[in-house]
């Protein structure tokens, strides 16, 4: 397993993705999204999902429905 590592920006955050190649579609899955530095969210990762998608695609250069889809639960964030 080749897990990768980079840095994209949502919702204003900057937020370091864990991921690997997922082969059967050519695509990514996303392992882990890790808040960057110790601001708390003003919303929900639940609402930052679709966003985080999409920017992992484009920095990828990938379409979207390449992304397996993210779920809340995979976001690491500084708890209040």
């Amino acid at each position: 397993m080749n897990l990768i590592k980079f840095i994209i920006t949502v919702g204003g955050y900057k937020w370091r993705i864990y991921g690997v190649p997922y082969h059967r579609e050519k695509g990514f899955e996303t392992h882990l999204v890790e808040l960057l530095g110790a601001a708390l969210i003003d919303h929900p990762p639940s609402e930052l999902c679709q966003a985080t998608q999409e920017a992992i695609a484009d920095y990828l250069d990938l379409r979207e429905d390449q992304i397996v889809r993210i779920r809340p639960d995979l976001f690491l964030t500084e708890s209040e």
